[in-house]
């Protein structure tokens, strides 16, 4: 039996590297950085821009190895908090990148918020298209 928060801190730690990469790559001025605690649902803070201009972005990153569904707890949507899905995908993983408005209105169905507890289930089939091959999309963002 594998440890899930063990796994859970392994796909944390390697998206954090993955964007400070990118970053690095594409000449974007910034940082990754996590918090002391991971008690608000952001497991890192993205820091883009230079001494003028910064912006802040929250991240939120969920691994699942089986069944493609993700537990999501009840969090206030705003512009920059973002959430990474992985999802085994057989020999690795899709990853999906959505912003937190994007998480709460697919779990909105006929009008109604379905988060209104704890461990409410995200589907792989309903974020599809939402799947990235790198994480560009984040540090690009305006």
């Amino acid at each position: 039996m594998k440890n899930t928060m063990n796994f859970g801190n392994c796909f944390e730690l390697a998206t954090m590297a993955e964007i400070q990469h990118y970053m690095v790559r594409k000449r974007i001025e910034g940082q990754v950085y996590m918090p002391a605690v991971d008690n608000k649902g952001i497991d890192f803070v993205i820091r883009v821009g230079n001494k003028k201009l910064v912006k802040y972005i929250e991240v939120q990153v969920k691994a699942r190895s089986t069944r493609g569904l993700f537990s999501i707890d009840k969090f206030n949507d705003r512009d920059n908090y973002w959430f990474i899905l992985y999802n085994q995908n057989g020999a690795g993983y899709d990853m999906y990148i959505l912003q937190s408005k994007e998480v709460k209105q697919i779990m909105t169905e006929n009008g109604k918020k379905t988060l209104k507890a704890k461990n409410n289930k995200l589907s792989v089939s309903k974020i599809k298209k939402y799947e990235q091959s790198d994480v560009g999309v984040i540090c690009n963002t305006k």
